[in-house]
């Protein structure tokens, strides 16, 4: 990705946490847990842009791909935040037709945008993870990388059921990892499974409508 397009998508993240915060952090809100989340999820992201397939030594690049490993299923769980739209009740109990109301759609604006710009962006940095595994482990072919993108959307999910139905944070990975790996143990159950499947489909399609997105405009571009 070139360096301005990185500063570009720092500043309009930076600009978003920051209108997040004012308008819930400092006040009462049923979106207040937003400003965390939509921190965490930008973490990945920032760990993507200082990875370099080819250019990195061992101890460089590995670490840096554990970080985004550790820190991406932030990234879809924004996704799960869709659901506290439910506390606005956004439905007229009397005519059943929405209501046209300005702090219901802010607060829709407010969520959605941040769940739609961290998952492009978020969804980016999975594909760019997983090109520079395949280039640093060289592995070739499109059946290697979508077994990579398979297995780190599979990784992913379980992280999103973890920390959604769990509760464990990432920072009790480094905090309380005997604790971590006990709870991890035990959390197997066909209805876990499901919820993973589910997850993983929901990001594969999200990451398969960008990858048509970028090849027809790649051929609109060469035609």
């Amino acid at each position: 990705m070139p360096k301005k397009l990185r500063w570009l998508i720092r500043g309009v993240a930076l600009l978003y946490l920051g209108y997040v915060y004012l308008k819930t952090g400092i006040h009462s809100s049923a979106l207040s847990f937003l400003t965390l989340n939509s921190f965490l999820a930008y973490i990945p992201i920032e760990c993507a842009f200082h990875v370099h397939p080819t250019h990195q030594r061992a101890w460089q690049f590995y670490p840096l791909a554990f970080l985004w490993l550790v820190f991406y299923p932030n990234t879809p769980y924004l996704l799960t935040d869709l659901f506290h739209l439910a506390k606005f009740d956004p439905y007229n109990s009397v005519t059943m037709l929405m209501r046209f109301d300005l702090h219901l759609w802010l607060a829709f604006f407010t969520l959605v945008s941040g769940v739609i710009g961290f998952a492009i962006i978020g969804t980016w940095s999975l594909e760019f993870m997983a090109t520079a595994l395949q280039r640093r482990w060289r592995w070739e072919g499109f059946v290697a990388h979508g077994s990579l993108v398979v297995g780190l959307t599979l990784l992913t999910s379980i992280g999103v059921f973890v920390g959604r139905f769990i509760r464990l944070h990432t920072a009790y990975l480094f905090m309380s990892p005997g604790w971590v790996v006990s709870e991890l143990v035990t959390m197997w159950n066909l209805r876990m499974v499901t919820f993973v499947l589910l997850m993983t489909i929901l990001q594969l399609v999200i990451w398969g409508a960008i990858m048509i997105t970028k090849m027809a405009l790649e051929t609109t571009t060469s035609d």
